[in-house]
């Protein structure tokens, strides 16, 4: 029963496996930039182009058992990841006077945000990524005793922990 409700999830949403590795990787990018904080940005860098080019590669292989995913879902996609760039475009400059941990802080809750629109592409697991991610971004922000590596590990971990599942969840 629980098989069939998994591949159901897949069949649901074929890109969940490949968006599962995508993000688990850059988590895993986002945590190790943790360990070391001032090198974070270039981590999550070669993370990306890591993540960017393993997704590349498996998505159709991934994607493959369960069907095409619809025009809509790549539609929402497409236009997630647009808004996305969009917000950061406008995000950046208007919190770089504000100091490294504004513009952090701003950065994660924007990707968190973009992950909840993605929820017609990828299913429910990353909605909750998304809800998860924005609540500790924004816990960073009211609270500013709230160390700025901490809330980084945690994002970091929330993206390896969800990824891992998107990954999974059809297999």
């Amino acid at each position: 029963m629980l098989a069939q409700l998994l591949h159901a999830y897949g069949e649901a949403f074929p890109l969940v496996r490949s968006g599962g590795l995508f993000v688990g990787i850059v988590g895993l990018a986002i945590v190790a930039g943790g360990l070391r904080f001032g090198w974070r940005n270039a981590i999550l860098g070669v993370g990306a182009a890591i993540a960017t080019t393993a997704t590349a590669v498996t998505a159709a292989r991934f994607a493959a058992p369960f069907g095409a995913p619809t025009l809509f879902q790549i539609s929402d996609l497409i236009a997630a990841v647009a808004l996305e760039g969009a917000a950061l475009a406008w995000a950046i400059p208007r919190f770089r006077p504000g100091g490294e941990r504004a513009i952090t802080l701003a950065i994660l809750m924007i990707v968190a945000v973009h992950f909840v629109l993605m929820a017609p592409a990828f299913g429910p697991l990353v909605a909750l990524l998304g809800v998860l991610a924005a609540i500790n971004a924004y816990a960073g922000m009211r609270f500013g005793a709230l160390s700025l590596r901490a809330i980084w590990v945690a994002d970091g971990a929330l993206k390896v922990a969800i990824g891992a599942a998107m990954l999974v969840i059809a297999s």
